[in-house]
Protein backbone atom coordinates (compact mmCIF):
# COMPACT_ATOMS: atom_id res chain seq x y z
CA UNK A 1 0.00 0.00 0.00
CA UNK A 2 2.97 2.22 0.39
CA UNK A 3 3.95 3.97 -2.60
CA UNK A 4 0.75 2.97 -3.93
CA UNK A 5 -0.90 5.80 -6.37
CA UNK A 6 -4.28 6.43 -6.96
CA UNK A 7 -6.14 7.31 -9.60
CA UNK A 8 -6.76 10.40 -8.11
CA UNK A 9 -4.75 13.81 -9.44
CA UNK A 10 -2.15 14.39 -6.76
CA UNK A 11 -1.50 17.71 -8.19
CA UNK A 12 -5.36 18.94 -6.98
CA UNK A 13 -5.51 21.52 -5.11
CA UNK A 14 -8.62 23.48 -3.42
CA UNK A 15 -10.65 26.08 -5.80
CA UNK A 16 -14.40 26.91 -5.48
CA UNK A 17 -15.18 24.02 -8.06
CA UNK A 18 -13.44 21.63 -5.05
CA UNK A 19 -16.25 19.15 -3.91
CA UNK A 20 -15.54 16.25 -1.57
CA UNK A 21 -18.32 13.64 -2.44
CA UNK A 22 -19.28 10.37 -1.51
CA UNK A 23 -17.79 8.71 -4.96
CA UNK A 24 -14.50 11.08 -4.05
CA UNK A 25 -14.55 9.06 -0.29
CA UNK A 26 -15.62 5.59 -1.76
CA UNK A 27 -12.97 5.71 -3.84
CA UNK A 28 -9.89 6.95 -2.15
CA UNK A 29 -11.20 4.35 0.44
CA UNK A 30 -10.98 1.47 -2.40
CA UNK A 31 -7.50 2.42 -3.26
CA UNK A 32 -6.94 1.72 0.41
CA UNK A 33 -6.72 -2.13 0.48
CA UNK A 34 -6.59 -1.89 -3.54
CA UNK A 35 -10.05 -2.90 -3.89
CA UNK A 36 -12.90 -2.12 -6.17
CA UNK A 37 -15.39 0.66 -5.34
CA UNK A 38 -18.11 -2.01 -5.08
CA UNK A 39 -16.17 -3.27 -2.10
CA UNK A 40 -15.71 -0.54 0.46
CA UNK A 41 -17.64 -1.20 3.62
CA UNK A 42 -19.98 1.60 4.37
CA UNK A 43 -18.20 1.40 8.12
CA UNK A 44 -15.27 3.18 8.29
CA UNK A 45 -12.57 2.26 10.67
CA UNK A 46 -9.98 3.95 12.48
CA UNK A 47 -7.39 3.13 10.11
CA UNK A 48 -9.42 3.97 6.86
CA UNK A 49 -9.98 7.00 8.33
CA UNK A 50 -6.59 8.06 9.76
CA UNK A 51 -5.49 6.81 5.57
CA UNK A 52 -8.34 9.19 4.07
CA UNK A 53 -7.76 12.05 6.16
CA UNK A 54 -3.59 11.90 5.08
CA UNK A 55 -4.76 11.29 1.41
CA UNK A 56 -7.34 14.38 1.13
CA UNK A 57 -4.59 16.73 2.89
CA UNK A 58 -2.20 15.42 0.04
CA UNK A 59 -4.53 15.81 -2.52
CA UNK A 60 -5.76 18.81 -2.01
CA UNK A 61 -2.32 20.56 -0.43
CA UNK A 62 -4.45 20.97 2.61
CA UNK A 63 -4.05 20.41 6.88
CA UNK A 64 -7.20 19.47 8.06
CA UNK A 65 -7.87 20.67 11.91
CA UNK A 66 -10.38 18.30 12.91
CA UNK A 67 -11.60 18.64 16.48
CA UNK A 68 -11.91 15.36 18.60
CA UNK A 69 -15.30 15.74 18.43
CA UNK A 70 -15.49 15.75 14.51
CA UNK A 71 -13.39 12.87 14.18
CA UNK A 72 -15.24 11.05 16.95
CA UNK A 73 -18.69 11.75 14.96
CA UNK A 74 -16.54 9.58 11.78
CA UNK A 75 -18.62 6.06 11.75
CA UNK A 76 -19.63 5.48 8.01
CA UNK A 77 -18.57 6.97 4.36
CA UNK A 78 -21.24 9.04 4.77
CA UNK A 79 -20.52 10.85 8.24
CA UNK A 80 -16.51 10.85 6.68
CA UNK A 81 -18.08 12.32 3.42
CA UNK A 82 -19.90 15.46 5.38
CA UNK A 83 -17.45 16.12 7.70
CA UNK A 84 -14.16 16.39 5.56
CA UNK A 85 -16.39 18.21 3.70
CA UNK A 86 -17.14 20.78 6.11
CA UNK A 87 -13.58 20.66 7.26
CA UNK A 88 -12.45 21.18 3.31
CA UNK A 89 -14.77 24.02 3.06
CA UNK A 90 -13.82 25.64 6.11
CA UNK A 91 -9.99 25.65 5.26
CA UNK A 92 -10.78 27.40 2.22
CA UNK A 93 -12.64 30.09 3.59
CA UNK A 94 -9.51 30.54 6.19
Amino acid sequence: MAGQSTEFDENAVLSEDTVLDKDTVVGMLAAFGDRAPEAVDDMVGSLELTWLIAEIEQKYSVVLDLTDEQLASIHTVEDATSVLREALEQGESS
